[in-house]
């Protein structure tokens, strides 16, 4: 075994000890409901590439090593959904999910297997789809990870997202990368250099992502907070926080700050001449939200809801009342309303205008 073959080693042993211990965090800290399954099964999918890819282990033990490959096809699926269920607050794995899980596992099979009975190149145009699909789902994740930061009101969640989406996601591309142009240019294999390198970039990575989980509280990142406080609810403040809030709730049902489109945190810290950093910790930890975008929705649905039940504006366009409320676009406002009220902005009218007009007649 040569110098650089036995560095290889050391750092892929080195990587399974820390993701041994990344598990160990995550099984008996961290309280990821629901998704706990997802992140375990996410790292026992990258100890079983961690094998897979060493090239050195196949020489000694190759039976072993190529009962390991099927652990690996789902690797990038479970980074994209563990990256949903840890960035957004309201994601579930739904039908299409799994479809896609489906999709990407028959195709490696498929790619293994022939890869197996005829040991050449990879080749083909099968293993080219499986990898741009791959790619897509990191690329993906990657957009969420950064589209969400601006909104992210759990501090320890908002800068551990880049760590964790951002190092990963970008060694997982760089592996799809590596192995799409594999595909194209139908190389057999990759050089020792190559795999040093490749281990030494995933040694580091999960280096830096244990040395971020390991600091965090276990109450810090991904446990549920209390239920939000609704507009009508008036939540514990801290006495230094009173004059922040005050103004904040001037803001928010004298001025009507929420129906400016595009409102950000920053923006709106700066309207009520306040740190940024304070305003969110005011919002997430005393008044229960984890996204800036769930707060200003409050506001906006009970703003909405108040002309869809008025007679007066009966004749008013749905598209209308959601931009007066501040949506860019009728689709993000009907998503918001039904998920906030169980019916849709029409169902809702129709219903509070036929209970007004009963009312009316009753009242006669």
């Amino acid at each position: 075994m040569s110098r650089v073959e036995t560095l290889n080693l050391l750092f892929r042993f080195a990587t399974l000890g820390l993701q041994f211990v990344l598990v160990l965090r995550m099984a008996t800290d961290l309280k990821l409901y629901p998704f706990k399954g997802l992140f375990l099964a996410f790292i026992a999918c990258s100890a079983s590439y961690v094998i897979v890819s060493s090239g050195v282990l196949f020489q000694y033990h190759p039976t072993a090593v190529l009962s390991l490959v099927p652990l690996t096809f789902p690797i990038t699926w479970l980074f994209w959904t563990s990256a949903l269920a840890l960035f957004e607050d309201d994601f579930s794995v739904q039908p299409v999910h799994w479809l896609l899980l489906v999709a990407i596992v028959c195709l490696s099979s498929a790619e293994f297997y022939r890869s197996v009975q005829v040991m050449g190149a990879p080749g083909g145009v099968l293993p080219l789809i499986n990898d741009l699909i791959n790619l897509s789902l990191v690329l993906h994740a990657l957009f969420v990870a950064w589209h969400g930061r601006e909104g992210d009101l759990m501090e320890a969640r908002r800068s551990f997202r880049l760590m964790f989406v951002g190092a990963v996601g970008v060694l997982i591309g760089i592996i799809v990368l590596t192995e799409l142009s594999f595909s194209l240019l139908n190389y057999d294999d990759a050089s020792n250099e190559l795999l040093l390198l490749a281990a030494v970039s995933i040694f580091t990575i999960v280096v830096l992502l244990a040395l971020q989980l390991l600091s965090l509280r276990p109450d810090s990142l991904l446990v549920e907070l209390a239920a939000p406080v609704r507009v009508s609810d008036r939540p514990r403040i801290d006495p230094a926080d009173q004059a922040l809030y005050r103004n904040l709730q001037r803001a928010m049902t004298q001025d009507e700050v929420f129906r400016t489109e595009g409102l950000t945190i920053g923006a709106l810290a700066q309207k009520l001449g306040a740190p940024e950093h304070h305003l969110r910790k005011l919002i997430n930890q005393a008044m229960g939200y984890k996204n800036f975008n769930a707060y200003l929705n409050q506001f906006r649905i009970e703003a909405a809801k108040t002309q869809l039940a008025d007679l007066a504006q009966a004749r008013k366009q749905v598209l209308t009342i959601a931009l007066e409320a501040g949506y860019a676009s009728l689709g993000p406002f009907n998503r918001a309303f039904k998920e906030a009220t169980g019916q849709t902005p029409t169902e809702f009218r129709k219903q509070a205008l036929q209970q007004s007009a009963s009312a009316s007649e009753d009242s006669s």
